[in-house]
């Protein structure tokens, strides 16, 4: 038999009772956040430290092969190597 109680937000306690015995086990999830600016980042933060939850806070990484591309066509830009986008569209999408 088991003992289920969602009044004791945010936990959910599943309670088995076995021959007399109680185990209590406790799931805990987790949320991933995006913000979509400095300022929501910052006021999560705040309500999380208030709230005394902890957390962790990650910086967003881009991979090397896609900085390298981005490095690659700034520079390609300054040179003056650039298309119109429709040359773009000729040259990438139209039937062969």
């Amino acid at each position: 038999m088991y003992l289920t109680t969602k009044d004791t937000y945010p936990f959910y306690f599943h309670v088995p009772i076995i021959r007399s015995q109680i185990r209590i086990f406790v799931y805990m999830e987790s949320i991933l956040i995006h913000p979509e600016s400095a300022e929501q980042l910052k006021a999560v933060k705040a309500v999380l430290k208030v709230l005394k939850v902890p957390f962790e806070s990650q910086a967003a990484a881009v991979p090397s092969h896609v900085s390298q591309s981005i490095e690659e066509s700034i520079k390609q830009y300054k040179e003056g190597k650039t298309i119109s986008l429709d040359e773009f569209k000729k040259k990438h999408f139209s039937p062969k």
